[in-house]
């Protein structure tokens, strides 16, 4: 890592992505299913590649390739391989490394890619490997610090530290404010889970929302899957490339409690949640809360935050199983895993306080 690190604008955080192992998985495509951003530079050798992709935007400003009508998988993308890989822009080059700008730079992992091992990131402890190493995820760092070079980082971070100063001001005033570090310790130790009035958590699309606003998941031997709120519970359905859903898979109950977990999806969650803790755009989302509300305070907006978070992993963890015909009355880990996957894009894709790529 420490060669990787000089690639880096000082102060970049990259403790999120150490140690953690990432191999991209054939015939997934999950990632696939957007519209990337093309930076001018990048123009050029993709026209070269592919001169009839249909794009969206003007090349001036936020050029992007088009993506299918329907929730369907970009232009490039045909049965699940890119068309245009050597010459793939730079969100499709970072994937699935996030990027938030905040006080610092720092990079984090979209866990709900199924190439992202979670083995010893969410262990029980929730300690990160300790190990500087990377494995790999060489190609997806470089394609970052690329971009921070390219982008305005130290603009964009003294612009959200006038922002964030500001609201410390305010906040402290009405006694909402408290320090992130001493906060991230105090919950980090005593973990806030969900509790039987987090259920059934709020946020899932509903049936008049369009295909390309439901959250996705990869399910081995079908492919992408989206997940909405039904009549009488979640309906998972199976995305097709050209768009449109290709298969109804069911509709599954939402528990209305807390389901039961045993040791090893206890400790599973718990790495999850204190994850989140150390990522800056979970910070930054609560900041953005804390904002626009004035009856709550930092601390009962994170609290919140982690419930909400906890409930949606178990709940999709739960649906997930349904799904294969598991209906288990108490979750394993494996359950658990598949629930985190389920869920994490779901809370990188909020906006916050920064800035996020």
């Amino acid at each position: 890592m420490s060669s990787i690190q000089g690639l880096f604008p000082p102060g970049t955080d990259l403790s999120l992505v150490q140690g953690i192992p990432f191999r991209c998985r054939p015939g997934c495509g999950l990632c696939c299913y957007a519209t990337p951003g093309v930076g001018p530079e990048e123009l050029p050798g993709l026209i070269k590649a592919a001169p009839s992709l249909p794009m969206l935007g003007a090349p001036s400003d936020h050029l992007r390739i088009r993506s299918r009508p329907g929730g369907g998988a970009c232009c490039a993308l045909s049965t699940t391989r890119c068309t245009v890989y050597p010459s793939r822009p730079s969100p499709c080059r970072r994937f699935p490394i996030h990027t938030h700008l905040g006080v610092r730079p720092q990079l984090s992992l979209v866990l709900s890619c199924p190439g992202v091992s979670l083995t010893g990131i969410l262990g029980k402890a929730g300690d990160l490997p300790r190990t500087e190493e990377t494995e790999g995820l060489e190609t997806e760092l470089s394609a970052v610090a690329s971009t921070l070079r390219s982008t305005p980082t130290e603009a964009l971070l003294r612009r959200t530290a006038h922002r964030l100063e500001a609201l410390i001001r305010s906040s402290s005033r009405q006694g909402r404010w408290e320090e992130r570090e001493p906060l991230q310790r105090d919950l980090g130790s005593s973990l806030p889970l969900p509790q039987p009035g987090d259920f059934p958590p709020s946020g899932v699309p509903g049936m008049d929302e369009p295909l390309e606003n439901l959250p996705l998941f990869f399910e081995e031997g079908k492919g992408v899957l989206g997940l909405r709120q039904g009549n009488s519970g979640y309906q998972v359905l199976q995305f097709s490339e050209e768009g449109g859903e290709e298969d109804r898979l069911g509709e599954f109950p939402v528990p209305t409690y807390p389901p039961v977990l045993d040791e090893e999806a206890r400790g599973l969650l718990n790495g999850y949640l204190r994850y989140l803790l150390r990522r800056d755009q979970f910070w930054f989302l609560a900041y953005g809360t804390l904002r626009d509300e004035r009856d709550r305070t930092l601390r009962e907006i994170a609290v919140s935050t982690l419930r909400q978070a906890g409930a949606h992993v178990v709940v999709r963890a739960k649906v997930r199983a349904s799904l294969k015909g598991r209906a288990q009355e108490i979750l394993g880990a494996p359950a658990l895993e598949e629930g985190i996957r389920a869920f994490d894009a779901d809370l990188l894709d909020q906006p916050t306080f920064g800035t996020a790529f």
